[in-house]
């Protein structure tokens, strides 16, 4: 696995936009989404436009079944998702693609297109990376990257986060806080439990506006209602 640091900053829009990493564990036979540039079929041709599909997380167990892949699949790194009949799959040219999932109609990252026995055949689901096995390594590597250390470095659930480089940060919606997002001003620092966040700030002189708020199925619950944290004050 690697991360790539591009020149220049994506521009967000109705079709390009960052997803959330889902950082705990998938259930069997949830719904799994694909999409990719991959072949239509095995050793087929490639489309003109970009295909999704969904299929199911096959529990682990029965992946590893002596006429499956017969034990090569491993829980702490990979998951399987397919159809047992066959005929969806993910296929050559989608590697590296996204494995999404869907909670409280929130969407997130759980896996990473990987390997797999031909392209939908029976008994031989997608192999996919499960991100939750790396996701300390990502939020490292990104923070390596970035040249600094995110403010909220010490996040616990990245489905909380959504950390921008242009000098704030948005912790976006959780699966039990709704579309409600709270704006992080550049000086504040803090750190998130998956409903709650606390916050400081960086310098000894400044005093946040917002020192916490907790995530309620309505939205994030602040003292006044305040929505934008930022830390007041000036060197004397």
């Amino acid at each position: 696995m690697c991360l790539i640091r591009v020149d220049s900053p994506f521009v967000y829009d109705d079709y390009v936009a960052p997803v959330c990493i889902w950082p705990f564990p998938i259930w069997d036979n949830e719904e799994v989404y694909l999409g990719g540039w991959g072949n239509l079929e095995e050793n087929g041709n490639t489309p003109d436009q970009l295909q999704e599909v969904q299929v199911n997380v096959v529990r682990l167990h029965q992946c590893n079944q002596p006429d499956w892949y017969n034990g090569r699949v491993y829980e702490d790194s990979m998951f399987c998702a397919g159809v047992a009949e066959g005929g969806k799959d993910s296929c050559q040219g989608d590697s590296g693609g996204p494995a999404i999932i869907v909670r409280k109609n929130f969407i997130f990252q759980a896996g990473v297109v990987s390997w797999g026995a031909g392209c939908a055949r029976e008994k031989k689901p997608g192999i996919y990376a499960r991100l939750s096995n790396a996701y300390d390594w990502i939020k490292k590597a990104s923070n390596q990257l970035r040249g600094y250390t995110t403010p909220f470095s010490d996040l616990k659930d990245v489905s909380i986060l959504q950390a921008y480089d242009h000098g704030k940060y948005e912790i976006e919606a959780s699966p039990f806080c709704k579309e409600d997002k709270l704006t992080i001003g550049e000086d504040v620092y803090g750190s998130c439990s998956f409903r709650k966040c606390k916050f400081r700030c960086r310098h000894d002189y400044q005093r946040v506006n917002l020192s916490a708020a907790k995530c309620k199925g309505s939205g994030w619950k602040t003292r006044r209602g305040i929505k934008e944290i930022r830390c007041e004050g000036s060197p004397r």
